[in-house]
């Protein structure tokens, strides 16, 4: 028996039409055999208050069948897969396992993703996952602290650099600490893009206001996002936005969110750049500086009082800082998280 339980009469469905499964064939389509070879071979994907998602099996099918597994890196998804419960095993003990189960992806993300790989711009399956069971002191930290004690700073033992540990050597003089703290996670629709582009700073410091803090970490989290895992994006990659349209890399956190191009947080950003290191060290954003989906509040009297996430390993050593919102570095890359 293959594999596929109905590979020897599968119908190959396009990615195109993956949206469909919200709503029904269209009219206007009229192809009753896919239709219902979809309603008697297909599992309906679970309801969630959010939306509708597909696990991790389906996943594999709809990459296997719509020919878009050969541009992840690799070209195999569970290689990917096993490649980072290893890396959790290490990072979580050795009793760690990944409950595939568990693994969701929302289904009106594939469009998305199907342009995303086709286009260059992503190549990789970024598992972020928290444990079943959390320290009193995990618990109280946020989702960018946890990455980086349980993540990235042990690979110190392996001979990762990372910059200033300790001081007030950004110009935001922020420690640290207090920037891992600090790193508050947005969405594109937390911004006006006009405030944005006529005032950024006071913008962000009213998103800043209305989140306050940055979220705990929360025990058993999984979440799968495609991103570009390759070392430096380079320049003339263009990326796909929330839309999916192709849009080019303009740099800047402004540019970013006007053209609704979302990007690694910084839980993301770490979790990625350790599993890079580990891999075979590599140091993520050798060349370029990465913006991420997060703001910072500065140390009083810093001027502007705010700032946006980046980070790169530029010099041989990992930077988790901040920037102005401006173009002002081109550099400066979006790396995609579809």
């Amino acid at each position: 028996m293959p594999a596929n339980p109905f590979e020897s009469h599968l119908i190959k469905i396009p990615a195109s039409e993956v949206v469909d499964e919200l709503y029904g064939p269209s009219p206007s389509k009229g192809d009753r055999d896919i239709a219902d070879f979809r309603r008697k071979n297909i599992k309906k994907p679970e309801r969630a208050e959010t939306g509708e998602f597909i696990d991790l099996e389906r996943l594999q099918n709809w990459l296997s069948d719509n020919d878009l597994e050969k541009h992840l890196e690799g070209g195999n998804l569970e290689a990917l897969v096993n490649q980072q419960e290893a890396f959790y095993r290490q990072s979580y003990g050795p009793n760690f396992r990944l409950d595939r189960s568990t693994v969701k992806i929302e289904l009106s993300r594939l469009p998305l993703i199907e342009k995303g790989l086709k286009n260059g711009s992503v190549n990789y399956p970024l598992l972020t996952v928290i444990p079943d069971k959390l320290t009193l002191a995990e618990a109280k930290m946020t989702q960018a602290e946890f990455a980086y004690h349980k993540l990235l700073e042990p690979l110190k033992q392996q001979g990762l650099k990372i910059w200033a540990e300790t001081g007030e050597g950004r110009w935001t003089k922020l420690t640290l600490p207090e920037v891992l703290k600090g790193y508050i996670p947005v969405e594109l629709n937390d911004f006006d893009p006009a405030a944005l582009e006529t005032n950024w700073s006071t913008e962000l410091a009213r998103v800043i206001a209305q989140k306050q803090a940055a979220p705990k970490t929360e025990p058993g989290q999984i979440e799968l996002i495609f991103t570009d895992s390759r070392q430096d994006v380079p320049k003339e990659q263009q990326v796909i936005n929330q839309e999916g349209k192709e849009t080019a890399n303009q740099f800047s956190f402004i540019e970013m969110i006007k053209n609704q191009v979302k990007v690694l947080t910084p839980q993301q950003w770490i979790t990625l750049a350790a599993q890079k290191y580990q891999q075979d060290k590599t140091y993520l954003s050798r060349n370029t500086w990465d913006c991420m989906m997060a703001v910072l509040k500065n140390k009083d009297g810093v001027d502007p009082p705010v700032s946006v996430a980046i980070a790169h390993s530029v010099g041989g050593e990992v930077y988790l800082h901040s920037a102005h919102a401006v173009n002002s570095d081109d550099r400066r890359r979006w790396r995609s998280a579809l």
